[in-house]
């Protein structure tokens, strides 16, 4: 049996837990932290640029890599 809970990690009550995605894009677009920190600030979400640090990190890791290992790129030249 493999248990799979129904929250992601981390607190429940987390602030930035409902604009994850909206940090993961604003990252994405090449924002940094502090930026970011100022938007949900501006937005009424007080918290510090670690915790916008640490839920665009989850999603990353949510998301898995975004490009091929070094080990999957050496496999590739080996079979071409």
């Amino acid at each position: 049996m493999q248990l799979t809970p129904r929250l992601p990690p981390g607190r429940k009550s987390r602030k930035a837990l409902a604009y994850a995605s909206e940090i993961q894009r604003l990252r994405a677009q090449g924002y940094t932290n502090e930026a970011i920190r100022e938007a949900l600030a501006d937005a009424g979400i007080k918290v510090s640029r670690s915790t916008v640090h640490r839920e665009a990190s989850r999603q990353a890791v949510a998301d898995g890599p975004t490009r091929p290992s070094t080990s999957m790129a050496n496999a590739a030249k080996e079979t071409s």
